[in-house]
Protein backbone atom coordinates (compact mmCIF):
# COMPACT_ATOMS: atom_id res chain seq x y z
CA UNK A 1 0.00 0.00 0.00
CA UNK A 2 1.05 3.46 -0.38
CA UNK A 3 1.97 5.09 2.86
CA UNK A 4 -0.04 7.76 4.09
CA UNK A 5 0.55 11.49 2.90
CA UNK A 6 1.92 9.95 -0.30
CA UNK A 7 0.88 9.98 -3.66
CA UNK A 8 3.31 7.62 -4.94
CA UNK A 9 6.07 5.28 -3.99
CA UNK A 10 8.65 2.83 -5.95
CA UNK A 11 8.65 -0.38 -5.92
CA UNK A 12 11.51 -3.13 -4.78
CA UNK A 13 13.87 -3.93 -6.69
CA UNK A 14 13.61 -7.76 -6.33
CA UNK A 15 9.75 -7.07 -6.94
CA UNK A 16 10.30 -5.67 -10.40
CA UNK A 17 13.03 -7.14 -12.07
CA UNK A 18 11.35 -10.34 -13.14
CA UNK A 19 9.21 -8.07 -15.68
CA UNK A 20 13.04 -7.93 -17.44
CA UNK A 21 11.44 -10.94 -19.79
CA UNK A 22 8.34 -8.72 -21.19
CA UNK A 23 10.18 -5.34 -21.80
CA UNK A 24 13.06 -4.15 -24.48
CA UNK A 25 15.58 -1.44 -24.29
CA UNK A 26 15.29 0.70 -27.80
CA UNK A 27 19.26 2.15 -28.36
CA UNK A 28 20.83 3.58 -31.80
CA UNK A 29 24.41 2.12 -32.31
CA UNK A 30 26.32 5.28 -33.33
CA UNK A 31 28.96 5.62 -35.67
CA UNK A 32 31.19 5.38 -32.76
CA UNK A 33 29.79 1.81 -32.51
CA UNK A 34 28.51 2.94 -28.93
CA UNK A 35 24.80 2.40 -28.33
CA UNK A 36 22.58 5.28 -27.19
CA UNK A 37 19.88 4.37 -24.81
CA UNK A 38 16.47 6.04 -25.91
CA UNK A 39 13.36 4.58 -24.09
CA UNK A 40 11.30 1.44 -22.97
CA UNK A 41 9.27 -1.38 -25.06
CA UNK A 42 6.52 -4.05 -24.01
CA UNK A 43 6.16 -7.09 -25.84
CA UNK A 44 2.49 -7.62 -26.73
CA UNK A 45 3.03 -10.70 -28.61
CA UNK A 46 6.03 -13.31 -29.32
CA UNK A 47 6.94 -15.84 -31.55
CA UNK A 48 10.12 -17.42 -30.57
CA UNK A 49 12.33 -16.31 -33.05
CA UNK A 50 10.33 -12.65 -32.95
CA UNK A 51 8.15 -10.49 -31.24
CA UNK A 52 5.92 -7.38 -31.63
CA UNK A 53 6.08 -4.28 -28.78
CA UNK A 54 4.39 -1.68 -27.75
CA UNK A 55 6.53 1.98 -27.30
CA UNK A 56 6.11 5.82 -27.64
CA UNK A 57 5.95 7.47 -30.93
CA UNK A 58 8.70 10.22 -29.35
CA UNK A 59 11.04 7.61 -28.44
CA UNK A 60 11.50 7.25 -32.71
CA UNK A 61 11.34 10.71 -33.27
CA UNK A 62 14.32 10.86 -31.43
CA UNK A 63 15.92 8.00 -33.08
CA UNK A 64 15.08 10.05 -36.63
CA UNK A 65 16.51 13.00 -34.95
CA UNK A 66 19.85 10.56 -33.98
CA UNK A 67 20.10 8.91 -37.66
CA UNK A 68 19.11 12.52 -39.55
CA UNK A 69 21.08 15.00 -37.17
CA UNK A 70 21.16 17.71 -40.10
CA UNK A 71 17.36 18.63 -39.96
CA UNK A 72 15.97 21.56 -42.44
CA UNK A 73 13.55 22.40 -39.63
CA UNK A 74 13.83 24.14 -36.17
CA UNK A 75 12.76 21.12 -33.50
CA UNK A 76 10.25 23.84 -32.40
CA UNK A 77 8.50 23.96 -35.36
CA UNK A 78 4.40 22.14 -34.73
CA UNK A 79 4.66 19.02 -36.79
CA UNK A 80 1.69 19.92 -38.60
CA UNK A 81 3.98 22.53 -40.45
CA UNK A 82 6.48 20.33 -41.33
CA UNK A 83 6.49 17.91 -44.82
CA UNK A 84 5.73 14.42 -44.64
CA UNK A 85 8.42 12.49 -42.96
CA UNK A 86 9.99 10.07 -44.87
CA UNK A 87 11.08 6.31 -44.21
CA UNK A 88 14.22 5.98 -42.64
CA UNK A 89 16.47 2.60 -42.20
CA UNK A 90 16.84 1.10 -38.80
CA UNK A 91 20.01 -0.73 -39.21
CA UNK A 92 22.08 0.89 -36.71
CA UNK A 93 18.56 0.81 -34.13
CA UNK A 94 18.37 -2.24 -32.01
CA UNK A 95 16.03 -3.80 -29.50
CA UNK A 96 18.23 -4.61 -25.89
CA UNK A 97 16.77 -7.51 -24.64
CA UNK A 98 17.62 -9.15 -21.40
CA UNK A 99 17.24 -13.71 -21.03
CA UNK A 100 19.12 -15.80 -18.37
CA UNK A 101 21.37 -12.78 -17.43
CA UNK A 102 22.92 -12.60 -21.07
CA UNK A 103 22.00 -9.44 -23.01
CA UNK A 104 20.80 -9.70 -27.06
CA UNK A 105 20.67 -6.86 -29.39
CA UNK A 106 17.46 -6.99 -31.87
CA UNK A 107 17.49 -6.19 -35.10
CA UNK A 108 13.95 -4.16 -35.57
CA UNK A 109 12.72 -5.39 -38.63
CA UNK A 110 9.83 -2.52 -38.70
CA UNK A 111 8.59 0.19 -36.71
CA UNK A 112 5.14 2.02 -37.36
CA UNK A 113 4.44 5.23 -35.42
CA UNK A 114 1.93 8.16 -34.64
CA UNK A 115 2.74 11.55 -32.97
CA UNK A 116 -0.31 12.64 -31.41
CA UNK A 117 -1.20 9.59 -30.22
CA UNK A 118 2.29 9.04 -29.22
CA UNK A 119 1.84 5.34 -30.18
CA UNK A 120 4.59 3.22 -31.49
CA UNK A 121 4.57 -0.53 -32.59
CA UNK A 122 7.43 -2.39 -33.64
CA UNK A 123 8.85 -5.69 -34.54
CA UNK A 124 12.31 -7.43 -33.64
CA UNK A 125 13.68 -10.00 -34.32
CA UNK A 126 16.20 -12.71 -32.79
CA UNK A 127 19.34 -12.80 -33.03
CA UNK A 128 20.56 -15.63 -34.76
CA UNK A 129 22.32 -17.34 -32.34
CA UNK A 130 19.34 -16.84 -29.90
CA UNK A 131 16.56 -19.06 -31.74
CA UNK A 132 13.33 -19.12 -30.13
CA UNK A 133 14.39 -16.25 -27.96
CA UNK A 134 10.84 -14.95 -27.27
CA UNK A 135 8.15 -16.51 -25.09
CA UNK A 136 7.00 -13.87 -22.40
CA UNK A 137 4.58 -11.36 -23.13
CA UNK A 138 2.11 -8.52 -21.66
CA UNK A 139 -1.87 -9.29 -22.22
CA UNK A 140 -3.91 -5.91 -23.23
CA UNK A 141 -6.44 -4.45 -21.44
CA UNK A 142 -9.17 -2.27 -22.37
CA UNK A 143 -10.48 -1.25 -18.90
CA UNK A 144 -9.62 1.94 -18.21
CA UNK A 145 -9.46 3.38 -14.57
CA UNK A 146 -11.11 6.15 -13.16
CA UNK A 147 -9.73 9.07 -11.36
CA UNK A 148 -8.69 8.40 -7.79
CA UNK A 149 -7.88 4.89 -8.78
CA UNK A 150 -4.46 3.27 -8.74
CA UNK A 151 -1.96 2.72 -11.52
CA UNK A 152 1.35 1.58 -11.68
CA UNK A 153 3.74 2.84 -14.06
CA UNK A 154 6.84 0.56 -15.13
CA UNK A 155 9.53 1.04 -17.60
CA UNK A 156 13.68 1.69 -17.55
CA UNK A 157 15.16 4.02 -15.55
CA UNK A 158 18.55 5.19 -14.97
CA UNK A 159 19.98 4.01 -18.93
CA UNK A 160 23.54 5.09 -19.37
CA UNK A 161 26.30 4.01 -21.26
CA UNK A 162 29.85 3.99 -20.04
CA UNK A 163 32.58 3.69 -22.85
CA UNK A 164 35.78 1.76 -22.64
CA UNK A 165 38.89 4.00 -22.47
CA UNK A 166 41.27 0.71 -23.33
CA UNK A 167 39.04 -0.78 -26.04
CA UNK A 168 36.91 1.30 -28.77
CA UNK A 169 33.55 0.55 -29.57
CA UNK A 170 32.93 -1.60 -26.07
CA UNK A 171 31.84 -0.47 -22.92
CA UNK A 172 28.68 -1.02 -20.09
CA UNK A 173 25.38 -0.51 -20.49
CA UNK A 174 23.42 0.00 -16.99
CA UNK A 175 19.71 0.52 -16.98
CA UNK A 176 17.17 -0.66 -14.00
CA UNK A 177 13.69 -2.03 -14.07
CA UNK A 178 11.58 1.02 -12.65
CA UNK A 179 7.78 0.20 -11.04
CA UNK A 180 5.98 3.33 -9.67
CA UNK A 181 2.43 3.52 -8.16
CA UNK A 182 0.34 6.51 -8.12
CA UNK A 183 -2.93 7.69 -8.24
CA UNK A 184 -4.91 8.92 -11.38
CA UNK A 185 -5.07 12.43 -11.56
CA UNK A 186 -7.71 13.52 -14.32
CA UNK A 187 -8.88 11.70 -17.38
CA UNK A 188 -8.51 13.60 -21.13
CA UNK A 189 -10.75 11.68 -23.78
CA UNK A 190 -9.49 14.23 -26.33
CA UNK A 191 -6.17 14.59 -25.43
CA UNK A 192 -4.11 16.93 -23.45
CA UNK A 193 -0.87 18.39 -22.86
CA UNK A 194 1.29 17.36 -26.21
CA UNK A 195 -1.06 14.50 -26.67
CA UNK A 196 -4.16 14.99 -29.27
CA UNK A 197 -5.41 11.37 -28.09
CA UNK A 198 -7.36 9.72 -25.21
CA UNK A 199 -5.05 10.31 -22.12
CA UNK A 200 -4.59 10.30 -18.40
CA UNK A 201 -2.65 12.26 -16.41
CA UNK A 202 -0.75 10.60 -12.94
CA UNK A 203 0.69 11.70 -9.39
CA UNK A 204 3.79 9.22 -10.43
CA UNK A 205 7.00 11.08 -11.42
CA UNK A 206 9.20 9.29 -14.19
CA UNK A 207 12.83 8.38 -15.21
CA UNK A 208 13.37 9.59 -19.35
CA UNK A 209 13.84 6.54 -19.82
CA UNK A 210 10.75 4.58 -18.91
CA UNK A 211 9.23 6.44 -22.00
CA UNK A 212 7.55 3.74 -23.93
CA UNK A 213 7.11 1.75 -20.84
CA UNK A 214 3.11 0.20 -19.94
CA UNK A 215 0.84 1.52 -17.55
CA UNK A 216 -1.57 -0.94 -15.54
CA UNK A 217 -4.27 -1.02 -12.81
CA UNK A 218 -2.98 -1.35 -9.03
CA UNK A 219 -4.98 -3.39 -6.72
CA UNK A 220 -1.71 -4.93 -4.44
CA UNK A 221 1.11 -7.41 -4.70
CA UNK A 222 -1.20 -9.63 -6.67
CA UNK A 223 -2.15 -7.45 -9.31
CA UNK A 224 -2.04 -8.93 -12.89
CA UNK A 225 -0.37 -6.86 -15.10
CA UNK A 226 -2.34 -6.02 -17.99
CA UNK A 227 -1.10 -2.44 -19.33
CA UNK A 228 -3.86 -0.22 -20.49
CA UNK A 229 -1.75 2.63 -21.74
CA UNK A 230 1.94 3.38 -22.39
CA UNK A 231 3.90 5.88 -20.53
CA UNK A 232 4.15 9.45 -22.71
CA UNK A 233 5.88 11.98 -20.74
CA UNK A 234 6.18 14.32 -17.84
CA UNK A 235 4.58 18.50 -18.56
CA UNK A 236 7.31 19.62 -15.77
CA UNK A 237 10.94 18.57 -14.01
CA UNK A 238 10.48 15.13 -12.14
CA UNK A 239 11.17 15.06 -8.87
CA UNK A 240 12.61 11.65 -9.66
CA UNK A 241 14.99 10.43 -6.88
CA UNK A 242 13.27 12.08 -3.79
CA UNK A 243 10.32 10.06 -2.72
CA UNK A 244 8.55 12.13 -0.20
CA UNK A 245 7.60 13.93 -2.88
CA UNK A 246 5.27 13.20 -5.54
CA UNK A 247 5.29 14.05 -9.35
CA UNK A 248 3.14 14.34 -12.47
CA UNK A 249 3.21 12.46 -15.48
CA UNK A 250 1.19 11.80 -19.09
CA UNK A 251 0.14 8.76 -20.38
CA UNK A 252 -1.57 7.57 -23.81
CA UNK A 253 -4.76 4.88 -23.17
CA UNK A 254 -4.03 2.65 -26.12
CA UNK A 255 -7.58 2.83 -27.77
CA UNK A 256 -7.78 -0.51 -29.37
CA UNK A 257 -10.42 -3.17 -30.28
CA UNK A 258 -9.74 -6.60 -28.17
CA UNK A 259 -10.80 -10.07 -29.37
CA UNK A 260 -10.17 -13.35 -28.21
CA UNK A 261 -8.42 -15.64 -30.14
CA UNK A 262 -8.07 -19.00 -27.66
CA UNK A 263 -6.22 -19.65 -24.64
CA UNK A 264 -4.08 -17.10 -23.98
CA UNK A 265 -4.16 -15.37 -26.99
CA UNK A 266 -6.06 -12.20 -27.81
CA UNK A 267 -5.81 -10.15 -30.92
CA UNK A 268 -5.41 -6.72 -30.73
CA UNK A 269 -6.06 -4.22 -33.28
CA UNK A 270 -5.29 0.03 -32.75
CA UNK A 271 -7.34 2.29 -33.41
CA UNK A 272 -5.70 5.66 -34.76
CA UNK A 273 -7.28 8.59 -35.97
CA UNK A 274 -4.54 9.85 -37.53
CA UNK A 275 -3.48 7.32 -40.49
CA UNK A 276 -2.58 10.18 -42.55
CA UNK A 277 0.31 10.75 -39.80
CA UNK A 278 1.37 6.83 -39.05
CA UNK A 279 5.19 7.11 -39.82
CA UNK A 280 6.48 3.52 -41.12
CA UNK A 281 10.47 2.58 -41.01
CA UNK A 282 12.11 0.30 -43.68
CA UNK A 283 15.46 -2.25 -42.85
Amino acid sequence: MIPDGLEWIEAEKRAVAPLNAGLLSLCVIRKDLMPCLIGTAFIVSAGGNYATAISAAHCFEEIRKILRPNATSHPSTPPEFLSPPRKISFKSVKGIYLKDGVAHFCDVDIALWDRKSDLAVLTVLAPNEATGLFHDTFWIDSCIPDVGDLVVMIGFGEMETTPDNIKPGQGIIRRRVVGRVGRVEAMHPKGHSLLQAPCLETSIAIFGGMSGGFITRWTGVDTPIQPFALISHSPEPQPVYDQSVSGHSVGAILNTKITPTGHKKQMVSFLVDNMGELQVSQP
